[in-house]
């Protein structure tokens, strides 16, 4: 095989396979904190009642099931974040580390993009996955977003701690939609 075939089949591999752009956000300290912080002090008045002789039999074991479950779901949500990545077919959101929160939109979908400064808290009621009164939100922090204005009529914001840079990939992939 000749460098230009080998050149060749590694650009049709990063065609298919490496995004344009691709953006990792997670949940900052902020959030993070009171969580942890919750499971600490539920975990030690348990044990200060445990020890006590208060908490005994099935009630005990409940709310140390309980605890489990609330530090198993503190732990899911401090390790979780959301991954965008402009590839050639469209846009990806992944929300993480539960991969099966997937959703793509193909150019073909997409009526128009651009850039914005959003309000969180006014606009969608919060970060996360949310419906509010501008449409769908995925955001984990700021206020910099990429509005998605479809073709069925629905706006879908994507947060974004660079936008610049990823309406660039944008540019690259689908300039019509800029």
């Amino acid at each position: 095989m000749g460098t230009n075939e080998s050149s060749a089949g590694s650009k049709q591999w990063e065609d298919v396979f490496l995004p344009l752009y691709e953006e990792r956000q997670r949940f900052g300290l902020l959030l993070q904190l009171p969580l942890w912080t919750g499971i600490v002090v539920f975990g030690a008045v348990l044990l200060f009642l445990q020890l006590k002789g208060t908490l005994s039999g099935a009630f005990s074991g409940l709310l140390w099931l309980g605890w489990v479950f609330m530090a198993a779901m503190d732990g899911l949500i401090a390790s979780g974040g959301m991954q965008t990545r402009v590839r050639k077919e469209g846009i990806e959101i992944l929300c993480l580390p539960l991969r099966c929160l997937r959703r793509q939109i193909a150019w073909e979908e997409i009526e128009r993009i651009y850039a914005r400064t959003y309000s969180p808290i006014l606009e969608y009621g919060g970060w996360g996955i949310r419906l509010g009164r501008s449409g769908t939100a995925y955001n984990i922090r700021g206020n910099q977003g990429i509005q998605l204005e479809l073709k069925n009529g629905k706006r879908l914001l994507i947060g974004t701690q660079q936008p610049q840079e990823f309406l660039e990939a944008v540019r690259s992939a689908a300039p019509g939609k800029l």
